[in-house]
């Protein structure tokens, strides 16, 4: 009896250092663990407070290479370039664009290209936009200007866009507003000029082709603007682009082209077809089109003109083949 409780005594100081012993790895385990989670924490909130200087090479912006108006025009229409809205110009910013676009809607004033008269501004949005091709070879800035214009003899609406670095308006689109009609856009012309209550205008051939004479005359005077030379001025009624399917495309051309080869020109050979088709040459606003060629240098630029009794409009056209375009003949 006596040795079994010896046994016991001595077993019990054992025990008790085996527990102490495990209780001193797991608590050691503990602070191992939570130290480093903890000293981690307070190097992050410490960086997070700090700032940090760190030496880099500097960034250089080199000049672009100075682009043709035909690589820009391709540029602003191109599906592989990249815009980025920016906060100013390199030569214009929000305190001197305003200015540069009234100089050049003088200029054209002067010229004949657009209506002359006062305008009073009563809204405007100049947005300077960064374009750049997928090879981040070519890039250019140009600034698209919204306006709203007040004249004696009604609103206009006007949309523009102006070459940051030659200070040019590359494109135009300006047309008479009149706020108390639905879609606010005006149609009739009375033949004094003054603006008539309907919504279409019936257009006889002879004030169709007055239109047309004024447009080529538009073409030319926006060629000087520019400092191009006008190559060709091909007539394209905007209903034939309406009212000839795709699938009759083809035919249409291809009928455009034996009137031609008879020694018809092109303008000839589309109003014959358009009077056997039982096509009107006029638009539903009344307006005329027209592929417009320019020429700088050995480049060919290609516009698209539309002009009517109450609008105008001058924009870059995509490559040709996009169009019913001379060469497509």
């Amino acid at each position: 009896m006596k040795e079994k409780n010896a046994k016991k005594t001595s077993e019990t100081p054992i025990r008790m250092e085996w527990l102490l012993a495990a209780g001193a790895v797991f608590v050691a385990a503990g602070i191992g663990f939570a130290v480093p989670r903890v000293l981690q924490q307070g190097e992050d909130t410490k960086r997070l407070t700090q700032v940090a200087v760190e030496e880099t090479e500097p960034v250089r912006v080199t000049p672009q290479t100075e682009l043709s108006i035909r690589e820009k025009t391709e540029l602003f229409q191109s599906a592989d370039a990249s815009a980025v809205v920016l906060n100013k110009g390199r030569r214009y910013d929000e305190a001197t664009i305003a200015a540069r676009v009234e100089e050049e809607i003088e200029k054209l004033q002067k010229l004949g290209v657009l209506e002359g008269g006062t305008y009073q501004k009563a809204e405007t949005d100049y947005t300077p936009l960064f374009y750049v091709d997928s090879s981040g070879e070519k890039s250019m800035i140009l600034w698209q200007a919204q306006l709203y214009l007040n004249r004696e003899d009604g609103s206009c609406l006007s949309d523009m866009m102006l070459d940051d670095e030659t200070g040019k308006l590359l494109g135009i689109s300006m047309e008479r507003w009149d706020t108390d009609r639905e879609n606010g856009v005006v149609y009739n012309v009375a033949a004094d000029g003054m603006v008539e209550s309907g919504e279409s205008v019936e257009s006889g051939e002879d004030s169709s082709l007055e239109l047309e004479e004024e447009l080529k005359q538009k073409a030319e005077r926006f060629a000087s603007y520019l400092g191009l030379e006008t190559e060709s001025v091909s007539m394209s009624p905007d209903m034939t682009k309406y009212l000839v399917s795709a699938e009759e495309q083809s035919t249409y051309r291809e009928q455009v082209k034996r009137y031609m080869k008879k020694g018809y020109s092109e303008d000839e050979a589309r109003r014959l077809m358009n009077e056997e088709w039982g096509l009107t040459e006029a638009a539903p606003d009344g307006s005329v089109s027209a592929q417009v060629i320019y020429r700088e240098g050995e480049e060919q630029i290609f516009y698209d003109i539309r002009l009517g009794k109450t609008s105008i409009s001058i924009n870059p056209e995509l490559t040709p083949g996009n169009g019913d375009s001379a060469d497509q003949y």
